[in-house]
């Protein structure tokens, strides 16, 4: 396709679209880091001792902090969209979920006052915390 000139009022954007292509990066990406975290979690070094070292514990608990906010572009409009938020929240706590005990008390003691702030503000984020309380590994 040929470059052409024009002005950008000239470029028609279909913001839904933009959205659900955001949505599905946001899906793919936390998909992702939950591998990425179980692979880091379990692997074993020099050491017997499974889990994160201090760095790795505190990326974790930043990414805790900071995707939440990833979070405000699904809305509970409509119940499609409903069913979308709750499926994304619960991969996001699935990424918790994969880490060791030590490294889960640690992240959480570091950015709980975070996710409850963020329970507040945004009621359906509940589903995290049901999530690991549903989840054998974290209710230990």
């Amino acid at each position: 396709m040929p470059f052409r000139s024009g002005s950008l009022s000239d470029i028609v954007i279909d913001i839904t679209k933009e959205i659900n292509d955001c949505k599905q990066l946001i899906k793919t990406l936390i998909v992702a880091v939950r591998t990425v975290v179980w692979s880091v979690s379990n692997v074993k070094g020099q050491s017997v001792v499974r889990g994160m070292q201090e760095h790795e514990c505190l990326i974790t608990a930043k990414l805790l902090k900071h995707g939440l906010k990833c979070f405000s572009i699904y809305s509970s409009d409509d119940a499609s969209g409903a069913k979308d938020e709750k499926e994304i929240l619960d991969l996001f706590a699935g990424v918790f979920t994969v880490l060791d005990e030590r490294t889960f008390k640690d992240v959480f003691t570091l950015h709980l006052q975070v996710l409850f702030q963020h329970l507040l503000t945004k009621e359906s984020s509940i589903a995290i915390p049901q999530h690991f309380l549903s989840n054998q590994s974290v209710t230990r």
